[in-house]
């Protein structure tokens, strides 16, 4: 019997499918497990990432939090953009974990740090702008 939850993008287009291995790494950890995308070319089969996966209004971007290692327990935020699955490198925690939380436009995402020994803090990401679409040249471009 699966357990796997989906969260759907808001356009409808994609979705992130969270598989039935999630689960505590260590006792009180949060839960990490595998993911799977759907409507995009785009998968991690080796990671292990955490329950929050929060895209952004214009299902642009998905937000996630990537198990980076146990020992010292640690987490990477990282976006990626959508559909052709470019991955932005948010943030890296040296000890500790940083959590998406929320788009606040479609280019800013405010995610959470925590590290041992500090309080828990909000920060936000600017997100590029999207890559100018390729120009077309016409056939009778060539001859000028």
């Amino acid at each position: 019997m699966s357990t796997s939850t989906t969260i759907q993008s808001p356009n409808g287009k994609y979705a992130v499918e969270q598989q039935d291995d999630y689960g505590e790494i260590g006792m009180g950890s949060p839960a990490f497990g595998h993911i799977t995308f759907r409507g995009a070319d785009v998968q991690f089969p080796d990671y292990l990432f955490g329950e929050a996966v929060v895209f952004s209004p214009d299902s642009r971007f998905v937000a996630l939090e990537q198990l980076v290692e146990t020992r010292p327990f640690r987490t990477k935020l990282i976006a990626v953009e959508l559909p052709r699955g470019t991955v932005h490198f948010i943030r890296l925690q040296p000890q500790g974990t940083a959590t998406p939380q929320r788009w606040e436009s479609t280019t800013r995402l405010f995610y959470r740090v925590w590290s041992v020994g500090s309080a828990a803090e909000v920060q936000s990401w600017d997100a590029p702008p999207p890559a100018p679409a390729p120009e077309k040249k016409g056939f009778f471009s060539l001859w000028r």
